[in-house]
């Protein structure tokens, strides 16, 4: 589903310069907005989620800290 969003734009900003490709962006953006809509309707915590585990791979990745670790701290 990340990628998803990723691919919608949500995490990028849509102006651009130029008014169609920042148009076109605007509605890929708005498809994801509703998206992470349509997830907060059936779980608040889903969306979420989705994010700490992304930060947790993320994480492993680099051999980084765990997310986890540092709410031990």
């Amino acid at each position: 589903m990340l990628r998803v969003l990723e691919r919608c734009g949500v995490y990028r900003t849509a102006f651009t310069g130029d008014r169609a490709t920042t148009d076109l962006r605007l509605g890929e953006q708005n498809i994801g907005l509703w998206l992470i809509a349509q997830m907060d309707l059936v779980d608040l915590t889903e969306y979420p989620r989705l994010i700490l585990e992304r930060a947790q791979k993320k994480a492993e990745d680099k051999g980084t800290v765990h997310v986890s670790e540092l709410d031990e701290e």
